[in-house]
């Protein structure tokens, strides 16, 4: 049996009392959009409580211009806090696109982002042909730095050169992003990410 929900109106009309009153416009329900000034606050225990969430969080708050905090960072593991290869993801991303980081440390659980000034930001393509380098201090894994940057490189037309671990556990390996994602990326978004691995 097929069910219809009634119509639910989210106020009641308004009543007018008096002929001389004149009627106003009822004021607007819905949330105001936020500024572009506004600070995200994210919590990076969400979920797993791992580096994903900072990660992802750094490639849209760059590629979005919006001021970013995400505290709580990698609250589910171990070892909490920022480790060798999320601090050369997040530093690296904020390199291309020019913001300012805060709190980037060895062990830090909380960091803040800032877009840079409006006549210094980068634009659609204009770092192409720029190559920015990554230097892990650890064989942590080039993939999950390259998840932080990916966008911000797509974004600016720059390129990078990661040195680290091709094959590290729990992250996906060189092969997975040749073979899987690249192709999927050109196929759904016509986007092309060329990978060279030298070991």
């Amino acid at each position: 049996m097929r069910r219809v929900c009634p119509f639910i109106p989210l106020r009641s009309p308004p009543i007018w009392r008096g002929r001389t009153e004149t009627p106003t416009r009822a004021k607007h329900t819905h949330p105001r959009p936020l500024l572009a000034s506004t600070r995200v606050d994210i919590d990076g225990s969400m979920g797993e409580g791992g580096g994903q969430v900072l990660r992802n969080a750094m490639a849209y708050a760059t590629i979005l211009r919006r001021p970013l905090r995400v505290h709580s960072i990698r609250a589910g593991r171990t070892n909490p806090g920022l480790q060798a290869q999320h601090l050369a993801g997040v530093n690296a991303a904020v390199r291309i696109m020019r913001g300012t980081l805060a709190g980037a440390a060895l062990g830090s659980t909380e960091i803040f982002y800032d877009p840079p000034p409006r006549n210094q930001e980068v634009t659609r393509g204009s770092l192409k042909g720029q190559i920015f380098e990554v230097e892990n201090c650890t064989a942590a894994s080039v993939t999950l730095v390259l998840q932080a940057v990916l966008l911000p490189l797509l974004y600016s037309g720059a390129k990078i050169t990661i040195r680290g671990g091709t094959a590290v556990s729990f992250a996906p390996t060189t092969d997975y992003v040749h073979l899987v994602l690249s192709p999927s990326l050109r196929s759904l978004f016509n986007l092309r990410l060329a990978l060279e691995v030298h070991r």
